[in-house]
């Protein structure tokens, strides 16, 4: 039974995936979810931040062919930027905080072109104390970007 209910769930996760291969991760895609897929959506993508800052150093460090006690250095040295740069923000944050602020982001319709990573990295900057320039500067910034290159 456990082998069934194993291999059903990567099914349904591979079929999920070829159906969103084509979907935009827009503000538009956002609005059009359930509160629990946003919420298991939002969830899953800030696990797979965090697991990214704890597998991307080991990785780097082995490429460059540290060992003993210089990998653990290679590894201090390169997981603290990292960790810094993508899961400092969201500590301490419930979820649906972040989900909330995802939601303002989209409610205004200058922002529905603003891909999903743009949104969530924009609430959590707001979260940790951006000032009234720099959220004006970064919307900016994510709307023109969004005009440059689209988002999967």
């Amino acid at each position: 039974m456990g082998i069934f209910k194993t291999f059903a769930g990567l099914a349904l996760l591979v079929l999920s995936f070829s159906s969103s291969a084509q979907t935009r991760l827009d503000g538009n895609w956002w609005r059009s979810l359930e509160k629990a897929e946003k919420t298991y959506f939002a969830v899953g993508y800030m696990q797979g931040v965090r697991n990214v800052t704890l597998i991307a150093p080991v990785i780097v460090c082995l490429e460059m062919g540290s060992d003993g006690s210089d990998f653990s250095a290679c590894i201090t040295k390169i997981s603290t930027p990292l960790d810094k740069a993508f899961t400092s923000p969201s500590r301490g944050k419930p979820y649906g905080q972040l989900i909330d602020g995802i939601n303002t982001v989209y409610d205004d319709y200058r922002n529905r072109g603003i891909c999903f990573t743009g949104a969530m990295t924009y609430v959590l900057k707001e979260l940790s104390g951006l000032s009234s320039v720099e959220r004006e500067e970064l919307i900016t910034k994510l709307r023109q970007s969004n005009l440059e290159s689209p988002c999967n």
